[in-house]
């Protein structure tokens, strides 16, 4: 059994994909982090970013028992940059609408490269540039968990969002 989160991420007037790699070897109770190169979500290019109005993270999460997730990736960026081309064009208030057809089509391009896994569902975080601020405060971070759950698995995605100063 593999696992694979998927990210879109929308920050201000950008947004773009994100895929890590697999991760496999769960048993009940059993705990992996995510590797080096797949912890940083935000920004695309790795480094600190700002949050001018608002940043906001939709994850998939797929389970496999055969297939490869790494091969629909490349097709995933092109998919990410398409996506923020329309946002440009017609403008983020279609966001939930562009959202939507982005896993679509992240969906269709997985089942047909990586071999149909499963889609344990899509959870969304969303924060204003002033909530942010807030929940970094004095800590300078804040953490939650998604959970991802059905009648035969289980499973917790932490997650941590840090402020930097600039």
């Amino acid at each position: 059994m593999r696992l694979s989160p998927f990210w879109v991420v929308v920050a201000d007037e950008f947004l773009w994909t994100k895929q890590t790699g697999e991760y496999g070897g769960f048993d009940d109770g059993a705990e992996r982090n995510y590797d080096a190169n797949d912890r940083i979500v935000f920004m695309p290019n790795g480094s600190a970013g700002t949050v001018r109005a608002a940043l906001a993270v939709a994850t998939t999460l797929y389970e496999w028992d055969s297939g490869d997730a790494h091969a629909a990736q490349e097709f995933l960026g092109v998919v990410g940059d398409v996506a923020n081309a329309i946002a440009s064009a017609v403008g983020y208030g279609w966001l939930g609408q562009i959202l939507d057809a982005v896993f679509d089509v992240i969906g269709t391009v997985v089942a047909w490269f990586g071999g149909d896994p499963d889609n344990l569902g899509r959870q969304e975080l969303g924060w204003t540039a002033l909530e942010l601020q807030r929940r970094t405060g004095t800590a300078r971070m804040f953490s939650g968990t998604l959970h991802f759950q059905g009648r035969d698995y289980h499973y917790q995605l932490f997650y941590e969002v840090h402020g930097v100063e600039e």
